[in-house]
């Protein structure tokens, strides 16, 4: 066999190959761009649900709601010391602060702050309605009122109870018109 016979030998399957393998080809154009299938980047930060405002306890007792709203429910009743006073909270509720105003002894009140679990002060509910509170949603939490004629004098006795995250306030006002001041208290407290 001569060598351009050899060659030829060699070179027409070579074609074929490259002939077959061209037919192989997609008749649409590649698309090169890579797909995005990798999981997000480390950098991207999750969307947060926002948060309601955080209790923030009051600094002291002049500090529960506005002046406006202290002078109008204590207008003419001197703070005392509250010494060591004890109100309706749940057993694991721990003080936090406790306020008096009293002139004699049918006209004031008391307001305490403690801090409880928020599943403690939702069971403590019952208890409190046990002994002739109503409850009712207000102000993101749960208030609690019950009003009692005092026996020897013809003024009343409103006791409130309020429950929001971790707090329990009790409030005791006799023969004072305390209307605004659980709402007062509560922005404050809760302010954003």
């Amino acid at each position: 066999m001569t060598r351009s016979a050899r060659i030829a030998l060699i070179v027409v399957p070579l074609a074929f190959a490259a002939l077959a393998l061209t037919g192989c080809q997609p008749s649409d154009p590649v698309d090169d761009t890579p797909s995005d299938t990798s999981e997000p980047s480390e950098s991207a930060t999750p969307t947060e649900e926002p948060s309601g405002p955080a209790f923030s306890l009051p600094v002291d007792c002049g500090a529960i709601a506005s002046q406006i709203t202290l002078n109008q429910v204590f207008s003419g009743i001197d703070e005392r010391d509250p010494a060591d006073l004890v109100r309706p909270a749940p057993a694991s509720a721990s003080k936090l602060l406790t306020c008096s105003w009293f002139t004699g002894d049918t006209t004031g009140g008391d307001i305490i702050y403690y801090s409880a679990p928020a599943a403690d002060s939702a069971a403590y509910l019952a208890v409190v309605e046990a002994s002739g509170f109503v409850c009712t949603e207000a102000l993101e939490g749960t208030r609690c009122d019950k009003t009692t004629p005092n026996s020897q004098f013809p003024v009343d006795t409103v006791e409130t109870t309020f429950t929001r995250d971790d707090v329990w306030i009790y409030i005791s006002m006799t023969n004072v018109d305390a209307a605004p001041l659980l709402p007062d208290m509560v922005a404050t407290a809760w302010a954003a």
